[in-house]
């Protein structure tokens, strides 16, 4: 996979996992940075 940092990546799998993702749904929330956005939003 191409996401270098490990928090995220692990992330990923398990929201795939957990909430169904498709390829296309997983694809459009690494490349929009869900991750990073969700975090960012955590700490004002």
């Amino acid at each position: 996979m191409r996401i270098l940092e490990e928090n995220a990546r692990l992330y990923y799998f398990k929201e795939a996992s957990e909430q169904n993702w498709g390829a296309r749904q997983l694809e459009r929330n690494i490349n929009t940075l869900y991750y990073q956005r969700l975090l960012s939003s955590q700490n004002p």
